[in-house]
């Protein structure tokens, strides 16, 4: 096992007290569990596997461009499904699998076959009635929906209650996989990096840190639950927090090696479930004192009080009912348990309100306390903000800069400032205030720029006149603001929100049923090749934002879950541009449905332009649109003779007639955004209406066009179906609506700011970043990149937080629009 598995837990007290806490009040009976699954047919209750992916025809085996669908169905058809898994099942085990490499075909199998057992477990969870007592019955006659007695207003009344109840089980297992997670990451954790060493320009720990180490062997028995696996497949798609995470906790060898594909593959079944050995459990119990199912862990959580640091044993719900409730009292779905929406627990000894919000101060003193005492660096204050890098000797400064600023603005205070005597706590405004203070002035951000600086009491006010902070100084301030915006974990980022909007991807992904088509091999290959030619446009087109379909963010992802890879990939060909500087590509998940929708009408028209093919591969509704958009990008004219490059790729495109996808499956462009911040939804709204006016008339266009070849084009409309409910969707920019509700223990994961919550809650540090909304890119933060151009000033002041988008959703994959 490697040094940092071997390394025994110093203090295990908190994992004690997990594994003798409450048990579930009705333990799971797996075999009851999944004979309960088996019953779900291929009905609206359980999504059925769909035909194969959409490609081109007549291309067979090629490199140069997809198989055909037709071939493809023919030759699945020509196999019994027994012949055609066992050829799969075979074919894994040959997967010629390693760590620290670019994206191949194998690894993007294995992948997928993880993706799968991802999906397997989350349907599994939700799915299974009763779990932390939260049972169907509570949405209705359940049994009545299939008897005819019920009018189509009440169907979709029950249905829209279910979606939310097996939602609701699966944001709280992830929940507890993230806490889960947490434990392991600290249990295999190296030596803190220290602030002295953030100052040397020649530290292994901080400047040689990304070039990784050597490479670990792993073996079976050392791999975590898959509840755990998954969580760390989510934050590693955040290539930018995993790093700085992997640098604060001292875990080279991990960030080095990356996901272990050899091992894990064999650790998958053909049913992709998994099934790891008992070594493996027994070593997961020892190393993180909890155990090895999530579902069947206590019921409760300890939590310390931020204020007296008494520990409260707290509900991880309080949204659960008995099957056999009669009243009418409904706790509903938001809760105030630990992994619920409204999290509030009084504590037993001092009578605080302990909330999320309050865990988040909790968290920032903490850190600032360990950096004065201890010289342990903070959060956001490891890479610089416009490469993603560790900085150049000269650019030291700036990265260190919260560490001063956290020190200035609260070493005075740090004694009594969680002190309830005065029944008045601090919250996140509360800091904001503490910084802009210091910031305001000229002797305060001299002060912090010299750590053995003095803050004149007699220092007169800035007053907003002009900037006093350099652009990388105020964007590495918010940087590390953003580490506790609605986030009290030890990580860079919200990973629940995280992994549900990862989650989009991986239903898609699944839906696809790449991983099952008979020329699989031949499909990955044409991806990879196509990943490149995305990468080519995001490094040369490096100011605008570039969204891929969902086969490029396949490989993305691959790439990304070789972290030491990616970094000298993307780091290397970004270098190599013509008076461009290296940097670290960050992977994006948050981006507002306007920006979404512009800047993948823009990598379609620049992708089709440079390589003559069509970018999205798909013959949705939507996707004609686009491509109608592309070829008469002005209308087209009637002096127009012949077809021109573009035109001829979409009419041999079109000439395929590959089949528009069904409502059981995803096509290649589907993509989910994120809402606009309340302070900005009106705007939100004239946008959206006016990209639905414009789309409306391309696909109007496109049908007429269509009709004139004997061609019928789909319905414009899709329909997403979530846990048996039917979501209308118009084109990339629209966020699932079962995102918008507060179902989750921390920020909303399909919206810039959480419903309800006040729009002055995101402020940022008068200086670092004016009034205005902290959105997880905007103001730097999860996987957020900037863009350092001439308008990088935006209004207020504000650092404008572009990178590029991922296609698959609101985290789809957690920074700007990743799946």
């Amino acid at each position: 096992m490697p040094s940092f598995f071997t390394k025994k837990k110093n203090k295990a007290s908190r994992g004690e007290e997990e594994e003798n806490g409450t048990q579930p009040e009705q333990s799971l009976d797996k075999s009851k569990s999944k004979e309960q699954n088996a019953n779900f047919g291929p009905s609206d209750e359980r999504a059925s596997t769909p035909p194969p992916t959409y490609d081109k025809s007549g291309q067979g085996t090629s490199h140069d461009a997809p198989p055909s669908f037709d071939v493809a169905t023919s030759s699945a058809q020509g196999l019994s499904p027994t012949n055609h898994l066992t050829s799969l099942v075979a074919s894994f085990a040959n997967l010629k699998l390693e760590t620290q490499k670019d994206p191949d075909v194998d690894t993007c199998i294995a992948h997928l076959r993880f993706i799968h057992a991802i999906q397997n477990l989350k349907e599994e969870i939700g799915y299974h009635d009763g779990l932390w007592n939260l049972w169907d019955s509570r949405a209705g006659p359940v049994s009545a929906l299939e008897d005819g007695e019920l009018n189509e207003a009440q169907i979709a009344d029950i249905k829209t209650k279910l979606s939310h109840l097996r939602e609701k089980r699966w944001a709280l297992y992830v929940a507890r996989a993230v806490d889960r997670y947490q434990l392991w990451w600290q249990a295999i954790a190296g030596d803190r990096l220290m602030a002295k060493e953030v100052h040397n320009k020649n530290s292994p720990r901080w400047v040689e840190f990304p070039n990784g180490t050597t490479d670990f062997s792993w073996t079976e028995d050392q791999l975590p639950s898959l509840d755990v696996l998954m969580i760390w497949h989510t934050h590693m798609l955040n290539p930018r927090c995993y790093l700085e995470d992997a640098m604060l906790w001292g875990l080279r060898e991990l960030w080095t090696t990356g996901m272990p594909w050899a091992v894990l593959n064999k650790a998958l079944d053909p049913k992709m479930a998994y099934s790891p050995s008992s070594e493996c459990r027994m070593n997961w119990e020892t190393l993180t004192g909890v155990k090895w199912e999530n579902e069947l862990g206590p019921t409760t959580k300890i939590v310390d009080c931020p204020a007296c640091k008494q520990p409260n044993d707290v509900a991880w719900t309080t949204c659960s009912l008995p099957e056999t409730y009669k009243g009418v009292a409904d706790p509903g779905l938001t809760g105030n348990g630990y992994g619920d929406g409204d999290f509030k627990q009084t504590c037993t000894d001092c009578g605080v309100v302990i909330t999320k919000s309050l865990l988040s101060v909790a968290k920032l003193v903490r850190d600032t306390n360990n950096y004065i005492e201890n010289d342990i660096t903070m959060p956001g204050s490891v890479l610089h903000p416009e490469s993603g890098m560790p900085p150049n000797p000269d650019q030291i400064s700036d990265v260190i800069l919260p560490n001063h600023l956290a020190k200035q603005a609260l070493e005075s205070q740090l004694d009594n400032f969680m002190n309830n005597s005065s029944g008045n706590l601090p919250n996140m405004l509360t800091i904001k205030d503490l910084f802009s203070k210091v910031l305001s002035t000229e002797q305060g951000v001299s002060g912090i720029r010299d750590p053995n600086g003095h803050v004149a009491e007699s220092a007169s006010p800035n007053n907003g006149t002009r900037p006093l902070l350099k652009r990388p100084e105020a964007v590495q301030i918010r940087k590390m603001m953003s580490r506790y915006w609605e986030n009290h974990s030890i990580f860079a980022l919200d990973l629940v929100a995280a992994v549900m909007r990862q989650g989009t991807f991986i239903e898609k992904a699944v839906r696809l049923n790449w991983l099952f088509s008979p020329v699989i091999r031949q499909s990955m290959d044409r991806f990879c090749q196509k990943y490149q030619r995305f990468l080519l446009i995001m490094h040369e087109d490096s100011m605008h934002l570039c969204v891929p379909t969902l086969d490029v963010d396949l490989v993305w992802h691959t790439h990304q879950l070789a972290p030491r890879a990616y970094y000298k990939s993307t780091t290397t060909h970004s270098g190599k541009l013509a008076l461009r500087k290296a940097k670290f590509v960050d992977h994006n998940d948050k981006v507002e449905e306007s920006t979404l929708s512009r800047s993948f009408e823009r990598t379609s028209a620049t992708y089709l332009a440079k390589f003559g093919e069509v970018y999205s591969e798909c013959a949705c509704g939507f996707c004609e649109a686009i491509h109608h958009k592309n070829s008469f990008p002005n209308g087209p004219s009637m002096f127009s003779v012949g077809k021109n490059k573009v035109q001829k790729a979409i009419y041999d495109f079109q000439n395929a007639q590959p089949p528009p996808p069904s409502e059981r499956t995803a096509h290649i462009s589907a993509h989910n955004a994120s809402e606009q911040p309340p302070t900005r939804a009106y705007i939100g709204e004239y946008i959206r209406k006016a990209w639905e006016l414009k789309l409306d008339e391309s696909y109007d266009r496109a049908v007429k066009r269509a009709g004139k070849k004997g061609r019928k084009l789909p319905s414009k409309g899709e329909y997403y179906s979530h846990w048996g409910r039917k979501y209308f969707i118009y084109g990339p920019q629209s966020a699932p609506t079962f995102l918008s509700d507060k179902l989750y223990s921390g920020s909303s994961p399909a919206s810039m700011v959480s419903p309800g919550a006040d729009p002055a809650w995101a402020t940022c540090a008068m200086g670092a970043c004016g009034q205005n909304d902290i959105a997880a890119g905007g103001c730097g933060g999860p996987g957020g990149c900037v863009q350092w151009g001439n308008h990088a000033l935006g209004n207020h002041g504000i650092l404008t937080g572009l990178g590029v988008a991922s296609a698959a959703g609101a985290g789809g994959c957690g920074g700007g629009g990743g799946g």
